[in-house]
């Protein structure tokens, strides 16, 4: 969020305190407030009208980001912790000063000392809610929805949104860009993966440009059936062997 975008936001809820404010919204409307307060206040009037017209938009700005944080926006009543300090210690200035009045110069040295230490006390119980204030508005919001509201930096969180602020979208393109790539890898290897041979069968398997070459044929081998007409089942001598030869 732009600082132009900011301050068109928080005037534009000016009397909103519900919902989330993120941090830019917050503390570019505050730098804005700053100076334009330092400026105008060069004349008078036109500082303290300026003033009551600030009051109520950062009020509710302040609202927004403490529940941004998932706390409450009653935190903002330590603001008012110096106001009644300093009301506290003008009271008890009025008392001291009443303990002699004809003669405020010869008041109690101890009636003094007591109002120097509830200063201090103020001083530092003040500084001290000023602080914490300063460190909630500082620490960043809850991720995602909370009781006060969706996320104003994811509005719609999921799996596929990252990123904040400006930096927003080109995480989002990148990190789509990088899902997509590793989705198409995936699918390319498992399809390699099915469709590589076997490497027993393919050592078994002849080339494609190999032809297996035939065997020689062979006539089977016939055995000579004997004579069923010559007793014994001897073989019928051939007669144009001569006589001895073997059959």
């Amino acid at each position: 969020m732009n600082p132009i975008e900011a301050v068109t936001s928080v005037f534009r809820n000016f009397v909103n305190f519900n919902g989330r404010a993120r941090r830019s919204e917050f503390w570019w409307f505050a730098l804005f407030a700053f100076i334009s307060q330092i400026i105008l206040n060069f004349v008078p009037i036109l500082g303290t009208i300026y003033s009551l017209v600030l009051l109520l938009p950062s009020l509710a700005v302040t609202a927004r980001r403490l529940h941004d944080t998932n706390r409450t926006a009653w935190w903002m009543l330590l603001y008012l912790v110096p106001i009644l300090g300093i009301i506290v210690l003008a009271i008890m200035a009025l008392a001291v000063l009443g303990v002699n009045a004809f003669d405020p110069f010869e008041t109690s040295e101890v009636g003094w000392g007591v109002l120097g230490v509830l200063f201090l006390i103020w001083l530092l119980i003040s500084l001290v809610s000023w602080i914490v204030l300063l460190v909630f508005q500082i620490m960043p919001g809850t991720v995602g929805p909370n009781r006060y509201g969706p996320d104003p930096l994811r509005p719609d969180p999921g799996p596929n949104r990252t990123g904040s602020g400006w930096l927003d979208r080109p995480l989002t393109t990148l990190r789509h860009r990088l899902r997509s790539g590793v989705q198409q890898w995936a699918v390319r290897h498992r399809q390699r993966r099915h469709q590589a041979p076997n490497p027993a069968s393919a050592a078994s398997a002849p080339s494609a440009g190999h032809r297996c070459s035939p065997k020689p044929f062979s006539a089977p081998s016939v055995e000579p059936r004997p004579d069923t007409s010559v007793p014994g089942g001897r073989h019928r001598p051939n007669p144009t062997l001569p006589a001895g030869s073997p059959v």
